[in-house]
C-alpha cells in the first residue's frame, strides 16, 4: 500500500471504517477467516490419528489464494467508494503476482515449487493467513502513519528548542 498523503489517509480511513457496505465486508472476511481456522483446528483435535492426503502442489496454493483475492477485489469494487483505492490498489498488486508466479515460476515446470506437498487445510490455513492480511491492513498502514506522524512531530520539536544562540 503506497500512502502519499498520511493526513489524507487518516481522514479517508476514518470515513472508510464508519460505511456500513466496509464493515459488512470486513464482518464477513473475518468470520470466514475464523470460521477456517476454527475448523481445521477441530480437525486436527477431534480425532487423535486424523491424517488427510497431500494432494496439492505450490501450484494449487497460488490458484486458490489468486481465487480469493480475486473474490475479495470483487466485494471491495462493489462498496464503490473512493476511500477503497488503497486497498484496490494493494489486491491488483497481488493479484499481479499471484498471476506472474503461476504463469512464470510454476506454470508449466517440474520444479521444486510444483512438488511441494500441501494438504487442503494446508491451503485452507494459507486462505485464512491471506484475509488477516486483507483485514488488518487498513489498520497496520494507519498505525503505521501515526508512527511516523508523531516521530516527524517529535524531531520538530526537539530542532525547533534549539537556537543559533544557545549552540554558540
Amino acid at each position: 500500500m503506497q500512502i502519499e498523503d498520511k493526513q489524507t489517509f487518516i481522514s479517508e480511513y476514518s470515513q472508510l471504517v464508519s460505511n456500513k457496505k466496509y464493515k459488512e465486508v470486513i464482518d464477513t472476511l473475518t468470520n470466514r477467516m475464523e470460521t477456517i481456522r476454527k475448523k481445521v483446528f477441530l480437525d486436527y483435535t477431534s480425532e487423535p490419528r486424523y491424517v488427510e492426503p497431500q494432494v496439492y502442489n505450490e501450484k494449487n496454493k497460488a490458484v486458490s489464494i489468486l481465487s480469493l483475492l480475486l473474490e475479495v477485489k470483487e466485494m471491495f469494487e462493489n462498496i464503490n467508494l473512493p476511500w477503497c483505492k488503497y486497498m484496490l490498489d494493494e489486491l491488483n498488486d497481488r493479484i499481479e503476482w499471484h498471476t506472474k508466479m503461476i504463469e512464470t515460476q510454476i506454470g508449466w515446470l517440474q520444479t521444486g515449487l510444483t512438488m511441494a506437498v500441501y494438504t487442503e487445510s494446508d491451503l485452507q490455513l494459507q486462505e485464512a493467513l491471506a484475509i488477516e492480511h486483507i483485514v488488518t491492513s487498513y489498520d497496520k498502514e494507519l498505525e503505521r502513519c501515526k508512527k511516523e506522524a508523531k516521530s516527524e512531530s517529535t524531531l520538530t520539536e526537539v530542532e525547533g528548542e534549539w537556537t543559533l544562540e544557545q549552540v554558540s
